[in-house]
């Protein structure tokens, strides 16, 4: 993705391709949870996302955003909510993230 373009994204909600995913303590995968986040903070070294319903949040640098997609449908607030298309696989373990790159393209499960 093209840095110049991140500071757009401030103050945009987004939905996170393939889904952050969510681990118990013991590393069973929890129900998936679309999470919706805002972003921000946004400048050309990367975004600060928050989860809408939560405190979680963390930093994601440029070289794991893949792509910016314009949203479709609005979140019942009005909102229109965009696609953050990533490179890598985040998951919450508690209050740990984790980073695995995905490698093939596809947004394959990366086994976390």
């Amino acid at each position: 993705m093209n840095k110049k373009m991140l500071p757009k994204l401030k103050g945009q909600l987004v939905r996170i391709r393939p889904q952050v995913r969510e681990l118990a303590r013991e590393n069973r995968r929890e129900p998936r949870r679309d999470m919706i986040f805002r972003v921000e903070e946004a400048s050309e070294k990367g975004l600060h996302i928050y989860d809408r319903d939560s405190t979680a949040g963390f930093r994601l640098p440029p070289d794991h955003i893949r792509e910016y997609l314009t949203g479709g449908k609005p979140e019942p607030e009005g909102d229109i909510v965009g696609f953050l298309h990533l490179k890598v696989q985040y998951c919450f373990r508690g209050d740990d993230l984790l980073v695995e790159p995905i490698f093939g393209g596809r947004g394959a499960d990366t086994g976390l």
